[in-house]
């Protein structure tokens, strides 16, 4: 089950969050208006460096929930690296794929996975 994956919480700290006021790195940033509602889309991004707040990192292929109002079923599996709201949770297969997860999240969307 979803036992099998874990939050990017488990990986090194220095990994884990995006300061953009201490970074010259101009990331692109998936805020949760980014995401669609239960489709699994992408809407767009914004830079990261225009942001004010903290923000977890992903990496390409790990797999975005927007944990805020989770009954919106907003979800994406990463088509880059980058930075996102610390709204949206970042899940990386442990024992399990990323692809795997995404198709439960559009099982329970009640679209089929693309």
């Amino acid at each position: 089950g979803l036992g099998n994956c874990h939050s990017s919480k488990t990986r090194s700290l220095a990994a884990e969050f995006f300061n953009p006021e201490k970074s010259e790195s101009n990331l692109q940033c998936i805020e949760l208006e980014h995401l669609s509602q239960a489709t699994g889309e992408l809407l767009g991004y914004t830079d990261a460096l225009k942001q004010k707040s903290i923000k977890n990192k992903f990496q390409k292929g790990d797999v975005l929930f927007g944990k805020l109002r989770p009954y919106l079923r907003k979800f994406l599996k990463a088509p880059f690296d980058g930075v996102c709201s610390t709204e949206i949770w970042v899940l990386t297969g442990k024992k399990i794929s990323n692809d795997f997860i995404t198709s439960i999240f559009f099982r329970f969307s009640g679209v089929s996975s693309q």
